[in-house]
């Protein structure tokens, strides 16, 4: 199945269960909320620009017909399956609660193998990191972040 990614708060969610779409500069856009789609019909233009204008949606554009299967991206991360060099991806997390919840993440995340940097903000609730995908993939991201509460 494949997953897109709400412009307002970043949750992957299933296009047939969205909860409304919006048509901005010939995209389709899907909300999980109504509070998303309120937020983006604020300034949808603001929203469109950080999706469309991100390296990952970037990388997923195009034509990949003539490439090798592995080197197409994963349309959830915009990662091909093989890359040369740091990888940098944005992970949303859920329930951040407090300052310390970050520290406590940043720290975990910057402790994985692999793992260059990682910064995570606490209003987006949203981790960044760059890691070699050699040495660790976004399960290993994933698993630590939940890991670390």
């Amino acid at each position: 199945m494949i997953m897109v990614k709400d412009p307002v708060c970043g949750m992957e969610i299933d296009p047939q269960s969205a909860f409304a779409t919006r048509e901005h500069m010939g995209q389709i856009f899907h909300f999980c909320s109504p509070s998303c789609v309120e937020e983006f019909d604020t300034d949808p233009h603001k929203y469109a620009h950080q999706v469309m204008g991100a390296p990952a949606e970037k990388t997923v554009a195009g034509d990949w017909s003539g490439l090798p299967k592995r080197a197409v991206p994963s349309i959830t991360t915009g990662v091909p399956d093989h890359v040369d060099g740091p990888v940098r991806v944005e992970i949303p997390i859920a329930n951040i609660d407090c300052p310390t919840c970050v520290q406590t993440i940043e720290r975990s995340l910057s402790g994985t193998p692999g793992v260059q940097q990682a910064h995570v903000n606490y209003a987006l609730s949203k981790a960044f990191v760059t890691y070699d995908p050699h040495q660790a993939g976004l399960e290993d991201l994933v698993g630590t972040i939940e890991k670390a509460g």
